[in-house]
């Protein structure tokens, strides 16, 4: 029995303790068991065993790889974070004070309480608000009502106690705005303890007086009209003036005069009538007609060829008593148009590329050039002026103006104070151009200009040409040959005689001119040349290019001034 119960007493504590054996089964389930060969494991969950994962050695390198840069990591974060946590808290104090310093810490563009002006608080306002509040308080203050009648109109007068009110208002917003930051920063602290008071200053000068009724008046009453040249009549040579008219304006110092006795009584409502005084013309018809005159004047002497002079008759018809105001510019080519054959014009002598061929038009150049020279002489101001291809008789070399319709012009401008006429005659192949005006230049002063050559090229070969008329072994010159050369032109002042001043005015590039020479044959080239008989075409001493020889009256010759440019629009001149 005893042997039984102690085999019972062992079964009890081997199975009859539930709970035991089921906390030590438990327990044997929570941990790994491997078999012989290590490759199974318990499941803590079924009990089961399941086979276990061998880590390769790389997989072993990556996983301890893994694990330092998640202890990295976390060592960073206890570093850094404490840091920004101090940078976050400098920052957003720097910027509250920044702010303050600013002058923007309850105010943006409004004025800083304890800020004044005469009294009243300009705090929390802004420009604008304390300019109407400032004007709303003043008028009620000074009552100012003023105004001033004229021609049965009245007008208003600005307030002029209050002149300085926006120097006051600025300088009041400049409070707590000036200095650096800290003084800034002080001022406006300074202002609770310590306000601002700013006076206006109602005070005013005899001179605001007069511009405050300057600027009231202006653009009332008509001004004075000067008398002025509007005419010239070609047949009879008169000119026509027009008649200067009066203007009425307000008497500017006894209204200002007004003013200031109604404001040293503090009558801030009167009424002021201005006077009316009649204002004569500075230019009357009478001074006009004493003062003008023939200012300039220059000539040449034309050819004897009919068709050139026929051209130069119609370009200086075209452009006599032509007026010119103030500020107005003179343009050959405008006034005269295209120098066609329907004009009137008739083909002239001209060169194109060294040849000589007939063109429209051909001397009107000697017209521009005289105009040009009269011009200078008055002292009016060129704007467009070009010289010839080749020299020209005519004219002192740089001094000479060649023109072309749709290229090249003459042109000057009226700088004077009043208009100018300019007045071409031509008769007796004397060409004359003058300019009717008020004189430029001062008394005394007189203008003129002085051209020297500065370069000289080679003569050209002569060009031969055989004439069956031409004695046999002799040669005659046709036309002279001419040299290349460049001239500079200045422009010389003289006072009473004397020079006084010198300036450049431009510089004139002429090309060469090979010689003609006419042989009765080219065997006689070795024969000596003569001088240019009768028939000869070329320039002459007595005034220009195409000057005719005796016995070829009306042959059309050259006019050697011209150039390429001139004949490309059939309007050589």
């Amino acid at each position: 029995m005893a042997e039984k119960r102690k085999r019972g007493s062992a079964g009890k504590s081997s199975t009859g303790n539930g709970t035991a054996g089921k906390r030590r089964r438990s327990g044997t389930l929570g941990k790994k068991t491997a078999s012989a060969n290590g490759r199974t494991q318990n499941s803590a969950k079924t009990g089961r065993s399941r086979p276990v994962r061998e880590l390769t050695p790389r997989q072993r390198e990556q996983r301890r790889a893994a694990i330092k840069r998640r202890r990295r990591k976390q060592i960073l974060k206890k570093r850094i974070l404490p840091l920004a946590a101090v940078a976050l808290i400098l920052c957003l104090f720097l910027a509250g004070r920044s702010r303050l310093a600013d002058s923007r810490t309850d105010a943006s563009d409004t004025f800083y309480n304890g800020v004044y002006l005469n009294g009243i608080s300009l705090g929390g306002l802004t420009m604008d608000q304390a300019r109407q509040k400032m004007e709303d308080k003043l008028k009620q203050e000074i009552n100012w009502q003023m105004k001033f009648t004229f021609d049965g109109n009245t007008y208003d007068l600005e307030n002029i106690l209050i002149h300085d009110l926006d120097a006051k208002l600025n300088e009041a917003y400049q409070v707590g705005r000036q200095g650096t930051d800290e003084e800034r920063e002080a001022a406006v602290k300074d202002l609770k303890k310590n306000p601002v008071y700013i006076i206006l200053d109602t005070s005013y000068s005899a001179e605001e007086a007069s511009a405050l009724i300057e600027q009231a008046v202006s653009g009332l009453g008509t001004e004075a009209v000067n008398a002025d040249l509007i005419g010239y009549n070609k047949e009879t040579k008169e000119y026509t003036f027009s008649e200067g008219t009066s203007g009425r304006q307000i008497d500017r110092e006894d209204l200002t005069a007004q003013l200031i006795g109604v404001l040293e009584a503090g009558d801030y409502d009167a009424v002021l009538e201005a006077k009316v005084i009649d204002v004569q013309p500075e230019w009357t018809k009478e001074r006009l007609q004493q003062e003008y005159r023939i200012i300039a004047e220059f000539e040449t002497k034309t050819t004897a060829n009919k068709d050139r002079n026929n051209n130069i008759q119609l370009a200086s018809e075209a452009m006599n008593g032509t007026l010119l105001k103030p500020g107005e510019e003179f343009s050959m080519n405008e006034l005269t148009g295209e120098r066609s054959e329907e004009k009137g014009y008739k083909p002239a002598g001209t060169f194109v590329n060294g040849e000589l061929v007939e063109e429209p038009g051909g001397g009107v150049c000697q017209v521009a050039t005289t105009i040009y020279n009269a011009a200078i002489l008055s002292g009016l101001n060129t704007t467009a002026r070009r010289n010839h291809s080749y020299v020209v008789a005519y004219a002192n070399v740089g001094e000479d103006a060649m023109v072309s319709y749709g290229s090249s012009d003459l042109k000057f401008e009226n700088n004077s104070g009043h208009t100018v006429a300019v007045l071409i005659d031509f008769k007796d192949r004397n060409l004359k151009v003058s300019i009717y005006g008020i004189p430029v230049l001062e008394e005394g002063v007189t203008v003129k200009m002085e051209s020297v050559i500065s370069e000289t090229g080679a003569m050209p070969e002569p060009v031969y040409e055989e004439n069956p008329e031409v004695p046999q072994g002799q040669q005659v010159v046709v036309s002279e040959g001419k040299e290349p050369i460049t001239a500079l032109t200045d422009l010389v002042t003289y006072k009473d005689g004397q020079e006084i001043g010198r300036e450049f005015l431009h510089t004139s590039r002429y090309k060469a001119k090979a010689p003609v020479i006419q042989v009765h044959s080219m065997a006689d080239l070795t024969a000596p040349a003569s001088e240019p008989g009768g028939d000869s075409g070329g320039e002459t001493p007595d005034g220009g290019a195409g000057a005719e020889a005796p016995g070829n009256e009306g042959q059309n010759v050259p006019d050697e001034g011209q150039e390429n440019q001139e004949n490309q629009n059939n309007n050589a001149q």
